[in-house]
């Protein structure tokens, strides 16, 4: 699989294939084993990952890996495929900043994927305790992507991820209660 030789093998990344068994359909044997499994959910991501993607991936400076971090928790904000787009720009308008203090993602998704690795439930109002949470993929205490996917991305948050609103100046966005998203 092309997209293998891309994933990041770092720091607190436990799950090498999460962000990778592509979110669809399935119908398997009742008999069928793991390895089957999982060999029909990647060579269906491979299928879903257009050579497009890698070459916009590479002119956005990012590896298929990244993009499908990025991806992830794009996913994980929203599921409103034009929110997605600008939740993108918001992430690329705060990476690329010339602020280094704006590069902190600050993303709500990561904070609960580690309550979720720690065994607790998500929540929509994270405490400053969950805020503290010394993890490499608390996006407010360290700085860009974190080590890897936090969930299974959809086809439009990995479009959002590679191709982000372009007329955005937008550096912030929070969810309006609604199932909407506002930007600032």
């Amino acid at each position: 699989y092309r997209f293998v030789s891309q994933i990041a093998l770092t720091e607190g990344r436990d799950h090498v294939l999460s962000g990778y068994l592509f979110p669809d359909t399935y119908q398997f044997d009742v008999n069928a084993s793991a390895e089957t499994i999982i060999s029909t959910m990647l060579n269906n991501t491979e299928n879903k990952l257009y050579d497009e993607y890698y070459e916009r991936a590479e002119s956005l400076g990012m590896t298929m890996d990244q993009v499908m971090t990025l991806a992830s928790i794009i996913q994980a904000e929203s599921n409103n495929m034009t929110d997605m787009m600008y939740i993108s720009s918001v992430f690329r308008n705060r990476m690329n900043s010339s602020d280094e203090s704006m590069h902190y993602l600050g993303s709500d998704a990561t904070v609960n994927f580690i309550r979720r690795l720690n065994g607790l439930d998500p929540d929509l109002f994270l405490t400053a305790d969950d805020i503290a949470l010394d993890s490499p993929y608390n996006t407010y205490m360290y700085q860009g992507l974190p080590p890897g996917p936090i969930c299974m991305p959809g086809q439009d948050a990995i479009q959002a991820a590679l191709y982000p609103e372009p007329n955005s100046n937008y550096m912030y966005f929070c969810a309006d209660g609604n199932g909407g998203t506002l930007f600032a």
